[in-house]
């Protein structure tokens, strides 16, 4: 296949330009800070495992609208994976699949506003509640966890043929094609605000919880263990080549300030077929429900 990259910048209206507000954080870090720094020095060990559990557990789960006309449309079905009760939401019958696939602490319709668009193209639009995600059950999740959930899902469903993805809900689809379904081939990959490293999300999270070295250490010992490789390894610049895709998609936001554009950049400088388009004034989660990112999705799939 001919290998060819593209860059581009969409031209976003500057009523709908503004930065997001600084990231905020639980109102219960202060405590997990003191916790960490005071016990990690004496039980390392004992420490690195309360970590590890903090790590893996989303601290929002978000919740579905109580009045949805799109979720009450939907075919919901419930699947089994690793103990855990999902929640999966279908939309229409077309021969074609698309699946949407959240990020952290979101939930199935994160994605909503693409369904009408898809369904009026013939697909088949199916999204899922995560792990410990919307009204899917589970306390922690993280993304050799995660990624097995979409595995099922996908197992279930039998064939795919696009998957929209953002922010983490990115890392995981190409951790599954990867490493769980190495035959899955998609015709269209479209990322959103996709993060590139494993190891900079643990980096920020021993950052942010003011984890002593003594306790990353273990940590990364256990996430390494759960893997099965290093977190570097883990990196979409490399786990992602050779990834059976005729063409990916992704789309960052200059200003994003909670995965940095320069992730995208990453990406993009190590994948074949791969178009980059970058948008200024969205941010990490209106790049959802924009008009002209969406058209321009729309028109990715169509091959317009």
């Amino acid at each position: 296949m001919e290998t060819v990259t593209t860059f581009e910048k969409l031209t976003i209206d500057p009523a709908y330009k503004r930065k997001d507000p600084k990231r905020s954080y639980p109102s219960m870090l202060g405590l997990v800070k003191i916790f960490l720094q005071t016990f990690g020095r004496i039980f390392p060990g004992f420490t690195s495992q309360i970590a590890f559990k903090l790590f893996a557990t989303p601290q929002v789960r978000a919740k579905h609208k109580l009045s949805d006309e799109l979720l009450e449309s939907a075919r919901i079905f419930d699947f089994l994976y690793a103990g855990e009760l999902l929640k999966g939401y279908e939309w229409g019958d077309g021969e074609k699949v698309a699946i949407l696939v959240h990020g952290w602490e979101s939930r199935g319709t994160a994605l909503r506003s693409l369904v009408p668009m898809l369904l009026k193209d013939g697909y088949k639009v199916v999204a899922f509640d995560g792990p410990a995600h919307g009204n899917s059950t589970g306390k922690r999740t993280h993304l050799i966890h995660f990624s097995g959930a979409l595995k099922a899902l996908i197992t279930r469903i039998g064939q795919v043929d696009v998957v929209i993805t953002h922010s983490f809900g990115g890392a995981a689809i190409t951790y599954c094609m990867q490493r769980y379904i190495k035959d899955m081939h998609l015709d269209k990959l479209v990322m959103l605000a996709v993060p590139s490293t494993m190891e900079s999300i643990f980096k920020e999270a021993v950052e942010v919880m003011k984890m002593p070295k003594s306790v990353a250490k273990r940590v990364r010992m256990r996430m390494e263990k759960v893997a099965g490789e290093k977190i570097q390894d883990l990196g979409l610049p490399v786990l992602g080549k050779g990834l059976k895709v005729n063409e990916v998609m992704i789309i960052h936001d200059e200003w994003d300030n909670v995965v940095p554009f320069s992730f995208a950049r990453d990406i993009y400088e190590n994948w074949d077929n791969t178009i980059l388009v970058a948008t200024e004034g969205l941010g990490h989660y209106r790049l959802l429900k924009n008009e002209t990112v969406l058209d321009r999705i729309h028109r990715f799939i169509k091959n317009d």
